[in-house]
């Protein structure tokens, strides 16, 4: 339509331009013709002619097109709505379905977790069957290899069940313990069954008991003493009594042994005859104390314990020490010295301290032992050790002083017969002088001549000389083995003091001569600057002795009749020791014996040749009193040298 329309609003515009176009050509152009005019008005209205045909056709059409475009509009919108009806109901469809399928996704995700979560609790539930299974078993495992017996009764006293423990015990067997009764088949038949049953109405009013019961086996009828603890549990909704019976024989025995222990330690403790004293050090205070403590202190036991550190009792034996108040570091140690107790009294004492632990606290403990009547044995020792050694040397010392003895006695003798001989010369002489007649005088001249040749007065003469010399030397000889015996026996041993190392060998020599000079050759190379040194005397002649003796009864072992071994004697100095070396030919010590020769008792020689002492006194001596040392280097049939090392100035001095 609106098309048409717009057709013959051209129509009418080119009618409007034809006219407009005569007018202007008539009006401009005057010299036009009418024909020509008309040729071109007719020529204009056939071809607007044909312009109106042509668009009368396309408005014909146009009317078609259009009542064809207007069907197709009616189709169309038709068909719009049936699209949109389609489309609405494919959107509902998928509205629905996707509706339905978020249904499906939930109710598959509450499917799923509904599945989850039965497989879980079917799992948890297996889970727990199992653990309760396994549980059931480990308790069961438990409940037969606790090492108690266990019983489970009913309330009346029924027994229901035992562990295998308990079977092993009481040697039964289930079926016939569950025929059984605590009361009757179990308890020893001293026992008080109204305690029990009292102890039994307690527990199944929800108390637990325990208490200890002598139970009886009754295969054999053996009793035991056990701990029974009765507890009341629910099992299967039922009450049930649980008995746990310990067997405690062995814990009772235990006991008395512990008992009996401490009985004994209480009476090692009064009985031992040492002051026992224990001491704590966090607090700095005695805790406890023997009676002979209490005695060696002249205290009472609560004057001791409340005794502080400035208490006046001290213990001197390198250093003073507080008796009441040890040092820790000294703990471990043996040591003698002096006591001075409260009034200044001396009493020489043994201490040795050592750790313990009380109640999980450290403590010191001191044994202090009254030596008193030690140190007086010793000195008679001392002494009787001594005598022993001069008394071994005895026959030897005899023969020794005998030999020059005899040399005095011989000179003395001819030297007396001498002045009889020469007196009665004299008398000739004197006899001579008083005759008065030369027949007389010449009687006695040849008198004198014959007395003369009959005592041989030259002999005489010249002998009478070397006689009083022999006798000279013997008494000299006899002079010097005196003077060695008096300074080997040295009566001030016990105290201190500065000894000529060389002069006490020269005498050791002396007086063992007669045990060496018939077996070897004794040497000496004593250092004449060796300085003296401080030490016992008597103690270190004792220890020179037993070596050269020993040196010479090795040498004795290793040689024949008629062979002589060599004994060297040598010093050195090398501060801060004094050196001495015995070295010998002997026949050596073995390597499985070097290192027993000090022991006590240990010899090697044949029974009734030696005690075995002789060099553990050396090593008491050198190495306890002395602070010194020995050292031995022996070869089998070469011999064995003795390197003993004294301090010069004294075991204390080296301890400093």
């Amino acid at each position: 339509m609106f098309k048409s329309n717009k057709a013959m609003l051209g129509t009418i515009a080119l009618i409007a331009i034809f006219v407009i176009s005569i007018v202007w050509i008539n009006y401009n152009s005057p010299a036009i013709s009418p024909h020509d005019l008309m040729i071109f008005t007719i020529s204009a209205a056939i071809l607007i002619l044909g312009v109106i045909l042509f668009i009368f056709k396309i408005n014909s059409r146009n009317l078609t097109l259009k009542i064809r475009l207007e069907e197709a509009a009616k189709q169309a919108i038709l068909l719009e709505q049936t699209n949109k009806q389609l489309r609405n109901e494919v959107e509902a469809r998928s509205r629905a379905e996707k509706e339905l399928q978020e249904i499906n996704a939930q109710l598959e995700i509450r499917m799923q977790k509904q599945t989850a979560d039965l497989q879980k609790r079917t799992e948890e539930l297996t889970r727990e069957v199992l653990d309760r299974h396994e549980a059931e078993e480990a308790m069961r495992l438990i409940f037969n290899n606790t090492n108690d017996s266990i019983f489970i009764h009913d309330a009346d006293g029924r027994i229901l069940d035992v562990n295998d423990t308990m079977l092993d015990k009481y040697k039964l067997d289930m079926s016939t313990v569950l025929n059984m009764s605590i009361k009757e088949d179990f308890s020893a038949l001293d026992m008080d069954m109204d305690i029990l049953d009292q102890y039994w109405q307690k527990a199944v009013d929800g108390e637990e008991v325990s208490f200890e019961w002598t139970s009886k086996r009754p295969g054999d009828g053996k009793i035991f003493e056990v701990e029974v603890t009765l507890n009341r549990i629910e099992f299967e909704g039922k009450v049930v009594i649980l008995a746990n019976v310990h067997d405690i024989s062995e814990q009772k025995k235990a006991l008395i042994q512990q008992a009996e222990h401490q009985e004994f330690l209480g009476t090692i403790f009064e009985g031992i005859g040492a002051a026992v004293f224990v001491f704590d050090p966090v607090k700095g205070i005695m805790v406890d104390c023997n009676g002979v403590g209490e005695k060696l202190l002249k205290m009472d036991r609560s004057a001791i314990l409340n005794a502080t550190c400035q208490t006046k009792i001290t213990f001197t034996s390198d250093t003073q020490k507080d008796l009441l108040c040890p040092n820790w570091h000294e703990q471990g140690t043996y040591e003698e010295g002096v006591l001075y107790l409260i009034d200044s009294t001396p009493l020489p004492v043994s201490r040795h301290l050592f750790e313990v632990h009380i109640g999980g606290t450290t403590h010191l403990v001191q044994v202090v032992f009254d030596i008193t009547d030690r140190k007086h044995l010793e000195r008679k020792l001392n002494i009787a050790q001594k005598l022993e050694s001069i008394g071994l040397l005895a026959s030897g010392i005899a023969h020794e002083i005998n030999t020059p003895i005899q040399y005095v006695g011989d000179s003395i003798r001819f030297v007396k017969e001498a002045y009889a001989d020469t007196n009665d010369l004299i008398d000739l002489y004197e006899k001579f002088m008083a005759a008065e007649s030369p027949e007389e005088r010449k009687n006695i001249t040849e008198e004198i001549e014959e007395h003369k040749d009959d005592i041989d007065l030259d002999f005489i003469s010249s002998e009478s000389i070397k006689a009083c010399n022999r006798a000279l030397e013997g008494v000299e000889r006899v002079a010097t083995i005196v003077l060695a015996m008096k300074n080997f026996s040295h009566s001030g041993e016990e105290k201190i003091k500065a000894v000529d190392i060389n002069k006490a060998i020269q005498n050791t020599i002396v007086v063992s001569r007669n045990e060496w000079k018939y077996v070897a050759d004794l040497e000496t190379d004593l250092d004449p600057d060796l300085p003296q040194v401080q030490c016992l005397p008597g103690a270190i002649n004792q220890v020179l002795l037993n070596v050269i003796v020993n040196a010479a009864h090795a040498i004795a072992e290793n040689t024949q009749e008629d062979q002589k071994g060599t004994i060297s004697v040598s010093t050195e100095l090398e501060p801060p020791y004094a050196s001495i070396s015995i070295k010998d030919s002997g026949c050596g010590i073995s390597k499985e014996n070097i290192h027993k020769i000090f022991d006590p008792f240990f010899t090697t020689k044949e029974v009734g040749k030696g005690t075995g002492q002789g060099l553990a006194i050396v090593h008491d001596i050198i190495i306890e009193k002395h602070g010194g040392t020995i050292d031995i280097e022996s070869e089998i049939g070469e011999g064995t040298t003795f390197t003993i090392k004294l301090p010069i100035e004294g075991k204390e001095e080296k301890d400093n």
